[in-house]
């Protein structure tokens, strides 16, 4: 098993650990849990631009008072946008020979 493959299988989780027989026929087994920490490390390494990890920063409004919020209609549209773009690449990057599949990018 190579080292991806077994890092999948972490992350998936239902490993077989431990199987015990019982002198009365019996048996016990210990599967693994999903492991979350793999699955993130795994796709912040593959995919370092979608999946890297950010740190917090904290965020004041004008002269240290409290930040106004509420809808933003740019900030949405860039958001939709971003999603766009990230969805537009995955399927080129999955599709034959790189090329984007014609028609509209389905939701």
């Amino acid at each position: 098993m190579d080292l991806v493959s077994a890092a999948f299988a972490d992350a998936k989780g239902g490993t077989l650990i431990r199987e015990v027989v019982r002198p009365d026929g019996t048996r016990e087994r210990a599967w693994t849990p999903p492991n979350g920490r793999v699955a993130l490390e795994l796709l912040a390494r593959m995919y370092p631009e979608d999946w890297r990890p950010v740190k917090a920063v904290e965020v004041s409004g004008h002269q240290g008072g409290a930040v106004e919020i509420g809808p933003n209609a740019a900030v949405i549209e860039g958001i939709v946008k971003r999603i766009a773009e990230v969805r537009k690449r995955r399927q080129a990057q999955n599709s034959p020979q790189g090329q984007l599949p014609s028609g509209p990018i389905a939701d």
